[in-house]
């Protein structure tokens, strides 16, 4: 379901600004005046002064306010996902990895990383089209089983029990990197590596592979290696039984560029970070979560959610994992950027004039800052999206 952007009224909101007297008797103690339109041209000090001073003066006057929009949805497999045309299993994979049970209303997908990548896949919006990224606000559930029967995990490789999002055309089928590719770039995923060995395991977080930027696929994986993501029994930490329904949670705040990862029995949250990076609790004290903090300084763009059956290339002789996992719910929910919302809470109102105004007098490196107030579309924030900047505070 997406829900578009609304719109509060303001006083100044859906007025003809060229012709309201009160803004004019405002402008008129600084000399300026109100274009009908402002178009964005090429400026020269006097505009930039211009410019920066109707900015100014708007910090005290009430503008309109644009929410940004929200993309959301559940999908509780009270019928076929496939044959209702919600979900749909790429060309020339195979769509017997997943099987739905009509009397359970679920799916059981069936992980054996030795058969080739197999996809389960929904747009994020259907609707619209729309992506995110580095810079957006997001979060997936999914409620699942991972079951007994049949399960084993090979204590002298890893891969993965995984989901997440990935987008529809820059994607690969190769996760595990042991091939010649396509490699499986730009990923939102949660990982759970069930195999146990002398070198440790399991372990479980949240994994975000970046856009492809040349540099080679393992150069752009952001994961928590090590205390924050294994799961160490013997400190404290819980893991993950088999026949146990579990719901896992990963929600990425754009502002502090963090995948959080949290589990759920029931009501009750596993304390799966005890022992983690840092000490108790991992990197923000809390051990119900597992973080994945970007280190990383490179975008990612998805578009879709999958069930991910990888094919574990690194390991061509025969399955490192085979589990049939049953999946009850599945949500998304995201917020779409709104260019002018540059303190990213949500609205562009006049919250966002001084963020803006700090950012042209002191050149940001912020990716994120500069994508929201960056109108004109050139990659930077300056005197240039004044204009378009000016316009939305304006409603116009």
């Amino acid at each position: 379901m997406r829900h578009g952007k609304s719109r509060h009224r303001f006083p100044l909101e859906g007025r003809d600004h060229a012709r309201d007297p009160s803004l004019h008797r405002e402008l008129s103690r600084i000399n300026l005046t109100v274009p009908a339109r402002i178009e964005p041209r090429r400026t020269s000090r006097q505009l930039f002064a211009t410019a920066l001073a109707i900015l100014l003066l708007l910090v005290g006057v009430p503008v309109g306010i644009v929410e940004a929009g929200v993309i959301s949805w559940t999908e509780d497999f009270a019928d076929d996902p496939l044959l209702a045309g919600r979900f749909a299993v790429p060309v020339g994979q195979d769509s017997s990895r997943f099987t739905y049970d009509p009397s359970n209303h679920l799916l059981t997908v069936h992980y054996d990383t030795f058969l080739p990548t197999a996809w389960y896949l929904r747009p994020l919006d259907a609707a619209g089209g729309h992506s995110f990224g580095r810079c957006s606000d997001f979060q997936f559930d999914v409620t699942f089983r991972i079951c007994s029967t049949g399960y084993f995990a090979d204590p002298f490789n890893i891969a993965q029990i995984g989901w997440g999002l990935i987008n529809s055309q820059t994607t690969g089928e190769d996760r595990s990197g042991g091939s010649s590719g396509p490699f499986a770039f730009d990923v939102v995923a949660f990982d759970f590596f069930p195999n146990v060995s002398a070198f440790g395991g399991p372990s479980v977080g949240p994994t975000i592979i970046h856009s492809d930027d040349g540099a080679g696929f393992f150069a752009n994986i952001d994961f928590a290696f090590g205390a924050e993501t294994q799961i160490d029994t013997a400190f404290g930490d819980q893991t993950i039984a088999l026949d146990t329904a579990y719901t896992a949670r990963i929600v990425y705040d754009a502002d502090t560029q963090t995948a959080t990862l949290t589990i759920q029995q029931g009501s009750q949250f596993l304390a799966i970070n005890a022992a983690g990076a840092g000490g108790p609790g991992g990197f923000d004290g809390d051990p119900a979560t597992i973080q994945t903090i970007l280190q990383i300084d490179g975008p990612f763009t998805v578009d879709t959610f999958a069930l991910t059956a990888w094919q574990d290339t690194s390991n061509p002789f025969d399955s490192t994992v085979i589990a049939d996992v049953d999946v009850m719910h599945v949500a998304f929910w995201g917020t779409v950027q709104t260019e002018g919302d540059v303190n990213n809470d949500g609205l562009v109102d006049g919250n966002d004039i001084a963020p803006f105004i700090g950012a042209l007098l002191r050149p940001t490196q912020d990716a994120c800052l500069i994508s929201r107030g960056d109108f004109n579309l050139d990659g930077q924030l300056t005197v240039d999206d004044i204009p378009g900047f000016i316009s939305a505070l304006l409603g116009a």
